[in-house]
């Protein structure tokens, strides 16, 4: 069976039938074609950022009374309407953050109904299963895209450190407080937050405020506790979602 669900709610608990949809399988991206005149061609103004990606979904309805289209349409106008988590049965392991484009139409047929509806969607693809690995060693992530996810580790015993220090490939986030044994500590990159024991302390980020996303494939993210002059690495994880283009 065909079905797709959007905002947590499945097609199928409205009787709704897929029939067909259509994916682009990689967004374009945002550079600009400038036209110069008397100039042969176009100047292009690079921008290798990957921009919003459609998805089409034919649908159907079955039904015999006209009255219950229009009760139908109504519930279907409500369920659609928003942002949200949009998953199709061929990858439900799979979300893209979706909104509708179009105003869809009820089309009747008779003894069924037809409705295409046109969602734009960010460009990637998220597992909706996070996943984690541990700190201070190479590590392969999955995905095909760069990611941004959560740092997690505890001040160890015995230990009154004065900052903390985060890092992956050539960038360094810092926060110069201090902490005690046992301080449980979070780090949000994708929220640029910081937490200890649950309480924000995401305004001592020190300068230059290297925020930075994981790359796909083999990465090393550190997490060290410093001391003075001294720095130590301290046992964690890093817990993210994997990211796909297209």
């Amino acid at each position: 069976m065909q079905w797709f669900s959007f905002k947590g709610i499945s097609c199928e608990s409205l009787d709704i039938e897929v029939m067909d949809y259509q994916s682009e399988i990689l967004s374009k991206d945002k550079s600009r074609y400038i036209t110069v005149p008397n100039r042969a061609g176009s100047i292009i103004a690079e921008d290798n950022t990957p921009d919003d990606i459609y998805v089409t979904v034919k649908c159907a309805y079955p039904y015999t009374i006209k009255s219950i289209m229009r009760q139908t349409a109504r519930r279907i106008g409500t369920w659609l309407r928003g942002t949200g988590q949009l998953i199709f049965w061929d990858e439900p392991d799979k979300y893209r953050i979706a909104r509708l484009y179009n105003a869809p139409e009820l089309i009747d047929k008779g003894s069924w109904s037809e409705f295409e509806a046109i969602f734009r969607c960010q460009p990637y693809s998220v597992s909706t299963q996070a996943l984690t690995v541990p700190l201070n060693s190479k590590q392969t992530l999955e995905g095909t895209a760069p990611n941004a996810g959560i740092i997690s580790f505890t001040i160890p015993e015995n230990t009154s450190p004065d900052g903390i220090e985060v890092s992956c490939g050539d960038k360094t986030l810092s926060i110069d407080i201090d902490f005690a044994a046992g301080d449980n500590i979070s780090i949000d990159l994708a929220l640029r937050t910081a937490t200890r024991n649950n309480e924000q302390i995401s305004n001592a980020f020190a300068p230059p405020y290297q925020f930075f996303t994981c790359n796909e494939g083999e990465n090393q993210i550190n997490a060290k506790i410093k001391t003075g002059e001294t720095a130590a690495a301290v046992n964690g994880t890093y817990t993210y979602n994997a990211r796909w283009i297209g």
